[in-house]
């Protein structure tokens, strides 16, 4: 038993030994510190040399704010009133109804009016003149559009003051589905 255990402290040494040198090129290793504090780093300078692989580039101008003002506003209205004239026409096919209509929506709009069926649609036709509500943002604008089965409630939005409204919800009046 003796020199069974001697061997094995043996071997683990030597097995311990050879990991250490034999193989230590498998084990990493941190670099040594510098012996002096190196310089912080720097920004280059910009280079102004135009060599023959140089891309004059220049970032995009950024978006205008969009404002709330009386021309926003008239604009909004005219956008609600024209997707609602699209959006309530019962005899008109499906394909037909979403392709004139889908200009006037956001993608996420257009995406969840994929497969409805016009005829479906509450309301048969527009009643009156569109009006705005309050918006928290001009970012955002509320549009009430009367119907001849009541006040639908269209949420529209734009990405910039340069932007054109688009719809993203079409809300029917309460108690109508």
């Amino acid at each position: 038993m003796r020199g069974t255990t001697a061997l094995r402290v043996l071997t683990v040494g030597t097995l311990l030994g050879l990991g250490a040198t034999g193989c230590s090129g498998l084990i990493e290793t941190a670099p040594a510190a510098p012996s002096t504090p190196a310089a912080a780093p720097t920004a280059a300078a910009p280079s102004t040399v135009n060599g023959p692989n140089d891309v004059a580039m220049s970032a995009p101008p950024a978006p205008l704010p969009p404002t709330q003002d009386a021309t926003s506003s008239a604009a909004a209205v005219d956008l609600a009133q024209r997707a609602m004239t699209a959006f309530a026409r019962p005899t008109v096919d499906a394909e037909t109804w979403l392709t004139e209509l889908s200009p006037l929506l956001t993608p996420g709009a257009r995406s969840a009016y994929v497969g409805t069926d016009p005829d479906e649609v509450p309301a048969h036709a527009v009643t009156g003149p569109g009006r705005a509500e309050d918006s928290p943002s001009a970012f955002l604008a509320y549009v009430v559009v009367p119907t001849d089965v009541g006040d639908y409630r269209l949420l529209l939005s734009r990405e910039g003051g340069d932007a054109g409204w688009l719809v993203e919800t079409i809300t029917a009046p309460d108690g109508v589905r």
